[in-house]
C-alpha cells in the first residue's frame, strides 16, 4: 500500500488531515524545509519518478501545473494523484 502525501501546503490540509498523510511536497522555497500542521514540507524532487510508492492529494488552487508536473515526474492523474475533494469542482 503507497503512503498519502499533500502537494501545496495550505488551509485545504487542515481539512484532509483524516487522510493520515506522511509529508507535504510543495514549489515554494521559502515552505521547504518547515512544517505545516505538523507535517514536513518537502521538495516536489522527493517524489520524483516514486509513484509506485506514494499517491498524491493536491491542496493547491493551481491545478492544471501541479498535474503537469506530476505527470513528468511519472505520476499519472486518478491512477497515482488526485485533487482534494473540495477543489473537485475546480478541476472540471
Amino acid at each position: 500500500m503507497r503512503d498519502t502525501i499533500f502537494f501545496g501546503a495550505g488551509h485545504l490540509i487542515k481539512e484532509n488531515k483524516d487522510l493520515n498523510a506522511k509529508f507535504i511536497v510543495d514549489n515554494n522555497p521559502d515552505l521547504i524545509g518547515t512544517h505545516y500542521e505538523g507535517l514536513p514540507i518537502f521538495s516536489p524532487e522527493t517524489i520524483n519518478q516514486l509513484s509506485e510508492k506514494y499517491f498524491v492529494i493536491v491542496c493547491a488552487t493551481s491545478i492544471s501545473d501541479i498535474k503537469a508536473q506530476l505527470s513528468s515526474m511519472g505520476y499519472e492523474w486518478h491512477k497515482d494523484a488526485k485533487v482534494t475533494e473540495s477543489l473537485a469542482e475546480s478541476e472540471a
